[in-house]
């Protein structure tokens, strides 16, 4: 489902919603890519994000894409190592190729 449909749909919280939208609106920017193919985070959201000067790895699942910092990704990768022979084992008798 469309993020902004999602969000613009709310009628529980709909100031949530509305504050949610306002900071990825504050945050976001138009950007480049610069002449080495690579997508320029906005300065503000690397100060944000605390990524400034700093390898940052992607992840994109589920049709959005995931900014790690060192750390954050040091410790979702040890998150996804825990049990991942069981992990795959049961995601294969799912289907999974």
């Amino acid at each position: 489902m469309n993020n902004l449909k999602l969000l613009g749909e709310q009628t529980e919280t709909p100031e949530d919603a509305e504050d949610l939208v306002f900071m990825a609106n504050d945050w976001g920017a138009e950007s480049d890519i610069d002449n080495q193919g690579r997508v320029l985070f906005p300065t503000n959201l690397r100060r944000e994000l605390k990524l400034e000067s700093a390898a940052v790895w992607l992840e994109c699942y589920n049709d959005a894409i995931t900014a790690y910092g060192e750390a954050e990704y040091e410790s979702r990768k040890q998150r996804a190592r825990e049990r991942l022979e069981e992990k795959l084992s049961a995601f294969k008798k799912k289907g999974l190729r």
